[in-house]
């Protein structure tokens, strides 16, 4: 055959026992099978051609080139037939030193069982048509030296690549650049795999100094990804995707390593729509630098559950660019009394552990201003900036329940939608732990209370068009219209930033739980769980019809804040007045007294709460005169409360005391 120098007709069997040395292309024909137990050395830039029906199988021994130049690869034809080619790499076989390992231009069935794939550009790569499931079990990827010509830009592409493939499964593999191997920037060290496969499977393997250990894509909707029990050391990106369907992560270790060339992420999500994220650890050696242990990039509101993973020695644990408007989703259920499986409060984050992490949490609305939870040791207080300024709002959690924080973005500009992010902030430490079903219909207490919100009028005018003390009297038992960036933005008119009582009135009722900011919480929790138990055993439907093309890029256009972070109303605090009051005894078995600091009176009443710091309990208290300055609270279970009164509309501040049992 006219530019084939060894071929295998039909019917032949040619089987290679020792160190062979081939000069030209070697073409095996339908019904041929060359069979590999030694080393076969191929030529630079000659391959191995399957027809259609033709059968390579590499037991025990390598296909490579024994001088280390790159050679093509096996390759299927192009043409279909009746048969598909097969290729088997079983028993420590192996493929070295080609630009690709396997290339499935045509039909083909291959059998990939504690192979070998070393020093290639790309390892194995099938493409559209080729083959409709993938398995993968007990091999080994390797890069251990440079490539051949690297100087000239010949570097690590992936080790797996597949398009248009319905099933991949692998389990027990490894994906490697040995260390002292590859060139030192994070962009050109490959990837494991890289596939838009419907249903993905990923288990039990390792991916270490990687590019992208695992990047996935898929915009069937119908697709699931299954990614459980891995490894990834040292990636710039441990596992990214950009997935519509159900993403299951659980029990996999990301230990991230800090590169000059960008931002490392453990876990990296963008446009995320079902998933859950479970019981996987995220950690650095080093520390510092640029490092996120899960990153994601705007996801769906979806409830998806981010449950009882663990965060360590990172300077952010969990990162999340453009949310969903979960304030005013849950405004749009409320108006509509809607039922709860219409209810979508987005990505829960509970009972997590974080442990020696500068950022907990951080959410960017619109890349402008950002907030954040953050170990006050490691707080940066800038000054001179107004409340109403942040894209949070500023009104809220004044009381500083949280370690709360706003930080500048990376973009300059007003911002586009303010926002305060605070429900968020609610399900990441969480209120409660409870996963029971919540009574939400509209006579429990969280119906009552949503119905209420729901009733506020969409205007500004309704809230001060008597005036600013009957506004404040409206919303001071429903403390969620302030937190919802809707309202917040009203009181803007006020200058309440330079209005210290108004400032700090609108503080005190934002930031005050009530017992339905907790049954919220655990109704988040409550419909996350449910989405747990539901996707545990969903399956992808049947659909072969794989439209969306291979985004093989790795666009990553937003930067991490930097630790230069302010407390919302810190540098407000040396403004603030001493409470006006003062309780004893503190603890406190059955009473505690109240006391008017100097320069203040019971005169005309005041009236306050006595709230439990859970949020659970909460009881008006009103005190009319000297004779009532004694509260019995017997009653209370023992615990953490905050008591706070007003004087009219004048806030007197809040005291914190404990309450104790007898003896």
């Amino acid at each position: 055959v006219s530019g084939v120098g060894d071929q295998v007709s039909g019917g032949d069997t040619v089987v290679i026992k020792d160190t062979v040395y081939a000069h030209e292309d070697w073409l095996i024909k339908s019904g041929g099978l060359l069979r590999v137990t030694g080393y076969l050395s191929m030529p630079i830039d000659s391959r191995i051609v399957l027809e259609p029906g033709a059968r390579l199988e590499i037991d025990r021994g390598t296909i490579g080139n024994l001088c280390g130049d790159l050679w093509q690869g096996v390759q299927t034809d192009t043409l279909s037939g009746p048969i598909p080619a097969t290729i088997s790499i079983i028993n420590g076989g192996a493929i070295e030193n080609a630009r690709t390992g396997i290339m499935a231009w045509g039909p083909v069935r291959a059998e990939l069982d504690n192979s070998v794939l070393r020093n290639c550009e790309e390892s194995l790569v099938f493409l559209r048509g080729s083959v409709d499931t993938i398995t993968v079990r007990n091999c080994s990827f390797r890069i251990t030296d440079k490539l051949n010509h690297y100087e000239e830009g010949i570097a690590p592409v992936s080790f797996l690549r597949s398009e248009g493939v319905s099933r991949l499964t692998v389990s027990g593999s490894l994906f490697i650049n040995e260390p002292g191997t590859r060139i030192y920037d994070a962009n050109w060290m490959g990837s494991g795999i890289l596939s838009d496969a419907r249903s993905v499977d990923i288990r039990n393997s390792e991916f270490i100094n990687l590019t992208c250990g695992l990047n996935l894509f898929s915009k069937t909707g119908e697709s699931r990804i299954d990614i459980i029990g891995n490894r990834f050391v040292n990636n710039r990106f441990g596992l990214r995707t950009d997935y519509s369907g159900i993403q299951w992560i659980e029990d996999n270790q990301f230990i991230l390593q800090r590169f000059n060339s960008g931002p490392t992420v453990g876990l990296l999500l963008n446009h995320p729509d079902r998933f859950a994220v479970y019981r996987n650890n995220f950690e650095s050696v080093f520390g510092g630098g640029k490092l996120a242990g899960m990153v994601i990039t705007e996801p769906e509101p979806e409830n998806s559950p981010v449950f009882s993973n663990v965060f360590s020695n990172l300077p952010i644990g969990v990162f999340i660019d453009n949310p969903p408007e979960i304030d005013a989703s849950l405004l749009t259920w409320a108006k509509n009394m809607g039922a709860p499986d219409r209810l979508r409060l987005g990505p829960q984050l509970r009972f997590n552990l974080f442990d020696t992490v500068g950022i907990k949490f951080a959410i960017v609305s619109d890349s402008i201003f950002g907030s954040a939870i953050v170990d006050p040791g490691s707080l940066y207080d800038e000054e001179s900036r107004r409340a109403t300024q942040w894209t949070p709002g500023g009104f809220f959690w004044y009381d500083q329940k949280l370690p709360m924080v706003a930080f500048p973005g990376w973009k300059q500009g007003d911002p586009v939608n303010p926002g305060h992010n605070l429900y968020w902030f609610m399900n990441l430490p969480g209120i409660s732990s409870s996963e029971k079903i919540i009574d939400w219909t509209w006579n429990s207490e969280l119906g009552q209370y949503l119905n209420r919100l729901a009733s506020f009028p969409d205007s500004a005018e309704w809230f001060f068009d008597s005036g600013i003390y009957p506004a404040l009297e409206r919303i001071k038992k429903i403390p969620a219209a302030l937190r919802s960036s809707k309202y917040s933005v009203y009181w803007e008119r006020f200058r309440a930033e330079e209005d210290l009582w108004i400032r700090e009135s609108l503080g005190s009722i934002s930031g005050h739980f009530v017992s339905a900011d907790s049954l919220l919480t655990d109704l988040g929790t409550s419909m996350a769980h449910q989405s747990l138990a539901s996707w545990a055993h969903s399956q992808p439907r049947d659909q072969k019809d794989i439209a969306e093309g291979l985004n093989t890029g790795f666009d990553f256009s937003f930067d991490f804040p930097e630790m230069r972070t302010f407390r919302f109303g810190g540098f407000l605090k040396p403004e603030s007045p001493p409470p006006g009051f003062l309780i004893y005894p503190n603890p406190a078995q059955d009473y505690i007294i109240v006391q008017p600091q100097e320069g203040y009176s019971f005169g005309t009443g005041w009236t306050g709460h006595i709230t439990s710091s859970d949020g659970r309990y909460s009881s008006e208290i009103i005190i009319a005169s000297w004779q009532d300055q004694k509260l019995n609270i017997s009653g209370l279970p023992s615990g953490l409360y905050i008591i706070e009164f007003y004087n009219g509309n004048k806030y007197l501040g809040a005291v914190k005391f404990i309450k104790i049992t007898h003896s």
